[in-house]
């Protein structure tokens, strides 16, 4: 029992003697049995959850014994009906209030009124007067749900076992997960499952989980009850189907492989980890990602044999001229312009660069530009389970071929050679700035899914150093011939007392997408010059490009180098130039 000022007793004394609940105790409707649930969070608030019904429905609420507690907590309804219920301490377990029949989409936000006059609410912090969650919801089943209360300003022991109640009706739960203030939400690739097809395993996979857990395992569970599973499917050809369960239980399809010998990255994005343990707070973003490497999607296979297959993705019959296909999954637990779980689907197509089939691992990619976008978004529920059994039957009329395969282990190797470098970048550098349905759009360098690839989600993939170049040096401003292809372009990037530009590998280096023209006649690697540009007294390094050969337009203000140093780390520099047109 925590002790309290003797204030606090009176004020207790106080409120009993004027407020009087305005809701007896009745006879259940239909029923709602105490459950005996004890979930202690001690120390940190629990993610908070929307308490809505998913039909109209009767509502009873059930008492259950809680911790004892001096306060004397007026137990209410604030919404859609605001009525006080019940005195914390002048009740017995299992007495029951019914407290009416609502429509469905109602949300029910319950409150405690303490003798101190504070009152605090379901739902997120900013309902409180201290900004924090005081109630700790957990569903049971769709039929019930349980909340335990923390009753003290500021969290008290933050062990929410204050006053205990069960409700019971037709509910649905979303869960509402919060990043920390000054955090942002943490990426983790889902990767290290096996193949799905040929002789691999089938139902649910083993996969490591970006960093939760020690060793590969079928599952990831978040503290707020949910679960992400990742499943090889069986049949004529399996598929991948990555699932999300709801804390209440409902477990629905948010990404799969549609494509025979299709490649696949996989990663969520979750809260953080306040307890140090082997499970996120709460999920925010799930991400599945799957390219057409494998078969050709339209009538006719690589062989010129009219198959007359059906794309399981877009369920287009033809294509004239053939385009590649990737297939685009993003589930929000819950999204800004929803209430409830959301999943995004996009097709996108781009047109070839190379001949078709390649293997997933294969460094060099066949995109070219994207040619067509498509979305289908059905809130999750019975349409989302609907669409991906659609996939998964299409797909089981196509020819087995090589199995599908899974993610890379790092999600910044977007040219697939087992490692995270510059060139890696330069790819990633070409699709900045582009959107959704852009031509040099690209679905991974839009990491956050937000419909571009921006500076956010170049922080989310790499780590680049911003080092100091000068373009064209001695020349202010540095005017360059945008009608001069052979025009050479010097750069030199600087050293200062925080970086030595002698640890730059000459040899990765790239002005707007050029590499350095000054190359060694026998080994046709690029030559190394250093030499003290600017006077300091450092030595600085100096490469050199060809107009015709960097990305360079006329209307451009600045030109951007990369590059990377010996011991790895990317480098970046921005310099402006003043294109000159004859």
């Amino acid at each position: 029992m925590r002790s309290r000022f003797l204030v606090h007793w009176l004020l207790l004394v106080i409120m009993s003697l004027v407020i009087a609940p305005q809701a007896v105790p009745v006879a259940a409707q239909g029923g709602c049995p105490p459950t005996d649930l004890r979930i202690r969070l001690d120390g940190e608030p629990p993610p908070w959850m929307i308490i809505s019904l998913s039909g109209e429905s009767e509502v009873v609420l059930t008492v259950l014994r809680g911790e004892e507690a001096i306060y004397d907590n007026l137990v209410g309804l604030a919404s859609p009906e605001d009525k006080d219920l019940y005195y914390s301490k002048r009740v017995n377990e299992g007495d029951q209030f019914y407290l009416g029949k609502f429509a469905a989409g109602t949300e029910l936000v319950f409150r405690i009124t303490t003798p101190e006059g504070k009152t605090y609410f379901t739902g997120p912090g900013e309902r409180n007067p201290d900004g924090l969650v005081h109630a700790n919801v957990q569903q049971i089943s769709n039929q019930t749900f349980w909340v335990g209360w923390e009753d003290l300003f500021e969290g008290g022991d933050k062990d929410y076992d204050d006053v205990f109640f069960q409700v019971c009706g037709d509910f649905k739960t979303s869960v509402k997960c919060e990043v920390p203030e000054g955090a942002k939400p943490v990426p983790e690739i889902i990767y290290g499952f096996p193949g799905c097809g040929g002789d691999g395993p089938r139902g649910l996979l083993q996969a490591r989980w970006g960093r939760f857990g020690n060793e590969p395992q079928t599952e990831l569970r978040s503290n707020a009850g949910e679960k992400l599973e990742l499943e090889c499917k069986d049949g004529v050809i399996p598929s991948y189907v990555l699932y999300y369960t709801t804390p209440s239980g409902q477990r629905y399809p948010v990404g799969g492989c549609p494509f025979e010998g299709g490649c696949n990255t996989a990663w969520f994005f979750h809260s953080g980890n306040k307890n140090n343990d082997d499970k996120p707070d709460c999920f925010i973003t799930t991400r599945w990602v799957s390219r057409d490497y494998g078969e050709y999607d339209d009538d006719y296979g690589p062989l010129g044999i009219d198959r007359h297959y059906q794309n399981s993705w877009t369920k287009d019959w033809t294509e004239d001229p053939k385009l590649l296909d990737w297939a685009d999954s993003i589930f929000n637990t819950v999204s800004q312009e929803f209430s409830d779980p959301y999943l995004v689907k996009f097709s996108y197509k781009y047109n070839y660069n190379l001949s078709h089939p390649l293997q997933c691992g294969e460094p060099i990619k066949p995109e070219g530009d994207m040619a067509r976008i498509t979305q289908e978004d059905p809130p999750l529920g019975s349409e989302v389970i609907a669409f991906f059994d659609g996939v998964f039957e299409i797909l089981q009329t196509h020819e087995p071929g090589a199995p599908m395969e899974g993610s890379p282990f790092e999600l910044c190797d977007f040219n697939s050679d087992g490692s995270c470098n510059v060139a890696d970048y330069q790819i990633f550098r070409g699709a900045f700035g582009a959107c959704r349905g852009d031509a040099d759009y690209h679905p991974i360098a839009d990491f956050d899914g937000d419909g571009c690839a921006t500076f956010t989600d170049q922080d989310y993939l790499f780590t680049v150093n911003p080092v100091n170049i000068d373009i064209k040096p001695g020349s202010d401003p540095n005017s360059i011939n945008c009608n001069s292809e052979r025009e050479v372009i010097t750069v030199a990037i600087l050293s200062t007392e925080d970086f030595d530009a002698a640890t730059v590998d000459h040899t990765t280096v790239a002005f707007e997408g050029a590499s350095e023209i000054h190359v060694n006649w026998k080994t046709g690697e690029p030559q190394r010059h250093e030499e003290d540009v600017d006077g300091d007294g450092d030595i600085d390094l100096v490469v050199h490009f060809k107009l015709g050969d960097t990305n360079l337009a006329c209307d451009f203000l600045e030109g951007s180098l990369i590059g990377e140093t010996f011991d790895g780390q990317i480098v970046s520099g921005v310099d402006s130039i003043r294109m000159i047109v004859p």
